[in-house]
């Protein structure tokens, strides 16, 4: 019989023969697999497991997020294998016989005293494994002190280590596997950060450049904590360039930790941490003085603030393959005086208060040795209360300054939110499988009786003058009524799979699937396929691979935010109704307020927000390649390059604007009807360069460079276009196109405890938008921009450093790009200086422990002494002692760089072109406040044992 391979059916029965050949005749293969874990059997996650020949040939790798490690394409016979991690005992096991086919070896570490060791894996070992790109950074032990102890300035770090995120949602932060959408942990919690790790997995909606996973530590088998202390004071800073004086500063911060063991098979982990901040916000305004003179106000009002986190964690072994982990946090935030700084005057300060309770739990399965089950649920509830002093109406005069009362009435915001994630992997000779879902539920209930006083709104200094002079009226009047609370319920569901197909020793093919479902909007078939290689072209089998070229293409989706849908929801003209008067009848009044029921029986015109029936996911094509090449001096360089084009995206409009040329509006009454769509569009090209340096064990250096651009006609969910009617002028940078980028981290531990940690960030500039200050097509909104100027003689036009504007365009004029402006460059040298002192004996290890770690092999084996086995050894460096006093000096901007501000783009404002601030990047600092000094120092005390 012949079989006609023309017909589809016979073609691909022969093709999934073929197929399932090549998988008989790959798993027949030699391979080792295994997990790694802890003497309560909780995964280690991050561990290097080495394995050596019989000719002394090693290859090394480390554990994943699973606790697991393989190796593949090995040949059969005798082989050394050893596990270590730091705070552990590290484990060889030597004579290892492997047979054909799959092998499998699990370790249990035991926790030990813990170290500040760097453990130093041979970063010029690449990998095909698509969890091993060296465009990723992992900071775990030593280096972790290159970060900031400040949890809010830790998130601002990491967001920098990121690197521009792929798309205008910035970055994404994961603790322990849930998402984190409120900061990130104490760190003195923090076992692990890895950043821009595996960038295709479906795991993920979004890609992984700008993905940040913290793991937290967990109990250990013997008692160990420590407790620290920091200082610093506005006597050790420099000045604010934009204070007349040096503003009152103090920050005290209080730590504590405590972790061991419960039982045989439980431990915990506890942790609290306070800090007590007298901040000062800095005021740089114009306003008028008695005689209605134009008046420079800088003027420093101090912001007390404090913080509290509290998180106990417990980790239980259930039996041999099953480990439960769960841990509660709490923090709280009492914040003074908020609201105030920059344009705003201090009537306008208000209290703010939160409290955050989360709690995770995690069941980690191992059903057998090459299936691992991980399932978690996590719940969250978020409290919020705001309440401002003064009752008064507010009052805006566009970038001069911002008086009056916040507006914001007695606030509340409750939010309660779960994640629910179920992972399955399974491990064979060539295939990782790895599928799953995450359903993620929120309900947020807001009270937001915002701005029921009402703001008055002048386009400049001199139309609030001349009003005061009775000679005009406030350009427009603000205000809200009804009722001001609004609600929002909704979820959404993940499921994904994900293929690593190793084909060959050189070449593995992820594979990978995830389906995004979220309610609220009108999408259902939002399928996101996943395709990703990593290719060694010169695989040497007689060493490790010296280059390898990755490569990969996707779709992400991006979930639309409550915010869009709890907005839409209160400003429906039912619930609460917002009302934008320009009657010069009703301004007149001013300083008076018209009632809003008076407003509603004069039929003024409200504002709507609403969804488009049509709103959907925006989503991402996202592709990349790159090459890695492993260089001496224990050296390895990553190139990258990332293209993304973005379809769908955010952005609002007012869709009963005034039609160009006559005016009229399509839905008449004058309403404004603000609509939430999914139109924009955006494109982003990155070029990454990373490096690692790793010489020795006292020197460890990671820099990154990116040359970016970023274009589209949108900056998210609240962005208008300048004119609702014609969209094609609006397409150019975005405000987050900072072309320039490089940050550098590093440890330099040295043999007297003396550890100096570098972190160096510079970014080129950040585009602004240049706009007229006017209203001239009559929408509300000022967002107008100008025109570039072709006839200089003419009154509208401003001569400035960025160009000659014309601030009343004549027909046909080109108006000017969206972002048109350069804002300044930031550069910032942080340094952290530290000495350690060690108290105390340790004990020698046992003889049996001493016999299977040989010289040579893990750790050195401890002297005899007289005869016999001594009972206690000396340790030769302070960090090996039971008992450390470390002593910290931090300094943040060591240079005393002065870092600007984005700045002020109206150009009807006197200040147009100038800063009014330190740049909001200055939050890059160890403990200081970045309104109130260029440098800040820190000292810190921590005790361990």
């Amino acid at each position: 019989m012949r079989v006609d391979l023309r017909k589809p059916t016979h073609f691909k029965a022969l093709t999934f023969i073929l197929l399932c050949s090549v998988t008989l005749v790959a798993q027949r293969a030699t391979s080792l697999r295994g997990q790694v874990a802890d003497q309560f059997g909780a995964v280690v996650v991050g561990a290097t497991v080495m394995i050596t020949d019989g000719n002394g040939k090693q290859q090394s790798i480390q554990t994943d997020s699973n606790g697991a490690y393989r190796f593949d394409n090995l040949a059969a016979g005798a082989y050394d294998l050893s596990a270590q991690q730091k705070g552990f005992a590290p484990q060889i096991v030597s004579g290892l016989n492997l047979s054909s086919g799959v092998n499998t070896r699990n370790f249990q570490l035991t926790v030990t005293i813990e170290e500040q060791r760097v453990t130093v894996d041979d970063i010029r070992s690449l990998s095909v494994d698509p969890n091993s790109n060296k465009s990723a950074r992992i900071i775990s032990g030593n280096d972790l002190n290159a970060l900031s102890d400040d949890p809010d300035e830790l998130a601002a770090q990491l967001n920098a280590l990121a690197g521009p995120a792929a798309g205008p949602s910035g970055t994404q932060v994961f603790v322990d596997g849930f998402t984190a959408s409120n900061g990130v942990p104490d760190k003195q919690t923090i076992r692990e950060i890895v950043i821009n790790q595996n960038p295709f997995a479906a795991e993920f909606e979004r890609i992984g450049f700008g993905n940040i996973q913290i793991f937290t530590k967990p109990g250990t088998g013997k008692f160990h904590g420590g407790s620290a202390f920091t200082f610093s004071d506005a006597v050790f800073n420099s000045r604010n360039p934009f204070a007349l004086n040096r503003p009152p500063y103090q920050r005290r911060a209080f730590e504590g930790n405590l972790s061991g063991p419960i039982s045989r098979r439980a431990s915990f982990f506890l942790n609290f941490n306070r800090r007590d901040i007298d901040d000062t916000a800095v005021i740089n305004a114009t306003t008028l003085d008695a005689a209605l003179n134009p008046l420079t106000v800088s003027e420093a009002v101090v912001t007390p603030k404090t913080f509290m986190n509290v998180g106990p964690r417990f980790d239980f072994a259930l039996n041999k393959n099953n480990t439960l982990s769960v841990r509660y946090n709490l923090n709280t935030q009492d914040l003074k005086k908020q609201g105030v700084g920059g344009f705003a005057l201090a009537s306008r300060a208000f209290d703010y208060s939160d409290r955050l309770h989360i709690l995770q739990a995690i069941n980690m399965a191992i059903i057998n040795p090459r299936t691992v089950n991980e399932f978690g649920f996590q719940y969250i509830w978020y409290y919020i209360k705001q309440n401002a002093a003064d009752p008064r109406s507010g009052l805006i005069v566009l970038d001069a300054f911002t008086g009056g009362g916040a507006q914001i009435g007695n606030y509340s915001f409750k939010r309660h939110e779960g994640e629910l994630r179920d992972y399955l992997s399974v491990t064979t000779s060539v295939h990782t499988l790895k599928f799953g879902a995450r359903l993620r539920w929120a309900h947020i209930g807001d009270t937001a009786p915002n701005n029921f006083g009402g703001t008055f709104i002048f386009t400049s200094l001199d139309r609030y003058r001349r009003t005061l002079q009775h000679t005009a009226t406030p350009d427009q009047l603000i205000i809200a009524g009804g009722n001001p609370f609004a609600e929002v319920k909704q979820w959404d569901i993940g499921p994904f799979i994900q293929d690593d197909w190793r084909m060959r020793p050189d070449f593995t093919l992820s594979l990978g699937l995830r389906y995004q479902y979220q309610t609220q909007l009108n999408s259902k078939f939002m399928f996101a396929p996943r395709l990703s290689f990593a290719w060694t072209p010169w695989l040497n089998p007689k060493g490790q691979p010296k280059t390898v070229i990755r490569g990969g293409s996707g779709i992400f989706y991006d979930l639309v935010r409550t915010s869009v849908t709890l907005q839409a929801n209160r400003y429906n003209g039912q619930t609460e109704q917002q009302y934008i008067v320009t009657d010069p009848a009703l301004l007149a009044l001013f300083p008076n307020v018209p009632p809003t029921a008076t407003l509603t029986a004069l039929s003024q015109p409200q504002t709507i927000w609403r969804k488009v029936s049509d709103l959907t996911e925006p989503y991402y094509i996202q592709s990349s390649v790159s090459v890695e090449r492993s260089l001496p001096h224990n050296t390895t360089l990553s190139i990258s390059y990332l293209d993304t084009r973005g379809l769908h995206q955010l952005r609002s409009r007012n869709l009963n604007a005034p039609a160009p040329g006559n005016g009229v509006r399509p839905f008449g009454n004058g309403f404004n009807i603000y609509d939430y769509e999914t139109t924009g569009m955006y494109r982003q090209h990155l070029l990454v360069f990373n490096a690692q340096l790793r010489p020795n064990k006292k020197i460890n250096v990671n820099a990154n460079y990116t040359f970016g651009k970023a274009s589209g006609d949108t900056d998210g969910p609240g962005t208008f276009p300048a004119n609702s009617y014609d969209l094609r002028d609006e397409f150019g940078r975005t405000s987050f196109d900072v072309r320039h980028r490089f940050t550098l981290t590093g440890s330099f531990n040295t043999r007297w405890g003396v550890g100096f940690f570098p972190l160096i960030i510079a970014s080129s500039g950040a585009p602004f938008n240049i706009i007229t200050g006017l209203d001239n097509n009559g929408d509300t909104l000022f967002l107008d921009r100008p025109a570039f100027a072709t006839d200089l003689t003419r009154a509208s036009v401003r001569r400035t450093a960025f160009g000659n504007f014309d601030l009343l365009p004549l027909p046909g004029a080109q108006i000017i790009p969206r972002n048109l402006g350069d804002g300044p460059g930031y550069f910032s040298v942080n340094f952290r200086i530290a000495k350690t002192f060690g108290f105390g004996s340790v004990a020698a290890p046992p003889a049996r422990a001493q016999a299977a770690n040989p010289a040579g092999k893990g750790t050195p084996a401890q002297p005899a002494t007289a005869g016999r086995a001594p009972a206690i050894a000396q340790a030769s460096r302070p960090e090996d002692r039971p008992y450390k006093l470390t002593i910290s000096l931090f300094v943040a901007n060591l240079l005393n760089h002065t870092n600007k501000g984005t700045p002020i783009g109206n150009l009807s404002s006197p200040l147009f072109g100038t800063s009014n601030s330190l740049s909001g990047v200055g939050q890059f600092t160890f403990g200081a406040s970045a309104a109130q000094s260029n440098r800040s120092v820190s000292l810190r005390a921590q005790f361990q044992f």
